[in-house]
């Protein structure tokens, strides 16, 4: 059976609650869920998409995913175009772990949540894809 940590998942775009890609591949997945942020730079791709990259001097807003099951986890890399089983430069996404902390507004300390899944890309294919920065760190659906 797999643990939570491994189920555990950051979403930052399409994938939050009420964004375009909830229903199809959240809706029954979803055990529990609360917002998050992880430190990354948030960007804005020529297509619409968004991408991470982890950056510790910046924070990246969204909400932290407990999946039912491993299917679930397998339907968020065929979104995110990742398959650990190919060299990294041939997935557009890679799924790695890195530390999230609960979205506690004007707190000076980070409550961390542990480790958790997070999609980020590689700086030179976000260059690639037009990649233009989001300051806040909050993703809106265009």
């Amino acid at each position: 059976m797999a643990q939570e940590t491994d189920l555990a998942v950051f979403v930052y775009g399409s994938l939050q609650p009420g964004g375009r890609n909830w229903a199809r591949y959240c809706e029954g997945n979803v055990v529990s869920q609360q917002r998050a942020r992880v430190k990354g730079r948030l960007f804005r791709l020529r297509d619409s998409f968004p991408a991470v990259v982890l950056d510790n001097r910046f924070w990246t807003h969204g909400w932290r995913l407990v999946l039912r099951d491993v299917d679930a986890l397998h339907g968020f890399d065929e979104l995110e175009n990742f398959d650990p089983a190919r060299q990294p430069e041939q997935n557009e996404y890679q799924r790695v772990m890195a530390e999230c902390f609960d979205e506690t507004k004007n707190s000076p300390v980070e409550i961390p949540l542990g480790k958790i899944w997070v999609y980020v890309m590689a700086p030179e294919r976000i260059a690639t894809e037009g990649g233009e920065e989001i300051p806040t760190g909050h993703w809106t659906e265009p």
